[in-house]
């Protein structure tokens, strides 16, 4: 067991699109030269970064968001940066800005610094799925928080642009996105999309841990 690795906080975002009676989430494939998970599945996200914490979004967390997300680990501040974590990671990994209405391109290359002048970070339409703890056996352990947020109609033909660290980067169909190579803990995000959640949902956010590597779910 490696219980002396103390989870760095993280965070996801799961970008939603409804195209009439279909589901499709954004996703990618971590690169197969990867010592780590290789050819799985994920959302866009990564670790918390100390920059994260001085930027200030346009739009706060919505009320619902914020209330869930804070605890007696989480303050409202740490809240706030791990969703502008999620909304760079999300950046630099597709290429894609949230903007007041949906999602779309910066002018801006993968290569300029966070936030591209011409989108700074709109955050009141997040939602908050669920989070998780890496388990006590990993050699890299994370706490991640899954952010959600529905986007606009018409969201998928706007093809996401990989720096290379997410390959196979595309807006799947939830039915085939869940039969994908996948975390265990991305299977339960993708089961919440497909009964309908959007992240808010009253009551603690849900919590994924582990017990002999085996996993737990906690405030469902």
């Amino acid at each position: 067991m490696n219980n002396s690795v103390r989870p760095r906080d993280a965070a996801s975002l799961v970008l939603i699109c409804r195209e009439g009676e279909r589901i499709f989430v954004l996703m990618g494939r971590r690169p197969r030269a990867m010592a780590f998970a290789p050819d799985i599945f994920v959302f866009p996200g990564g670790k918390l970064d100390a920059n994260d914490k001085t930027i200030s979004p346009v739009t706060p967390l919505h009320k619902t968001t914020l209330s869930r997300l804070t605890t007696s680990t989480t303050s409202a501040s740490l809240a706030t940066a791990l969703a502008i974590t999620a909304t760079r990671e999300t950046y630099e990994e597709t290429g894609l800005v949230v903007s007041k209405t949906g999602v779309g391109y910066t002018t801006a290359s993968h290569q300029e610094s966070w936030p591209p002048h011409d989108y700074p970070p709109f955050l009141d339409r997040f939602g908050i799925l669920a989070r998780a703890i890496t388990p006590t056996s990993s050699p890299v352990r994370f706490h991640a928080r899954f952010f959600s947020i529905m986007v606009q109609s018409g969201a998928t033909q706007i093809k996401p642009r990989s720096n290379g660290e997410l390959l196979d980067l595309d807006w799947w169909p939830l039915e085939k996105a869940r039969t994908l190579p996948l975390f265990d803990v991305t299977e339960y995000v993708l089961s919440l999309v497909a009964q309908g959640r959007t992240g808010f949902d009253t009551g603690p956010v849900p919590l994924c841990h582990y017990k002999n590597d085996r996993l737990l779910i906690h405030n469902r």
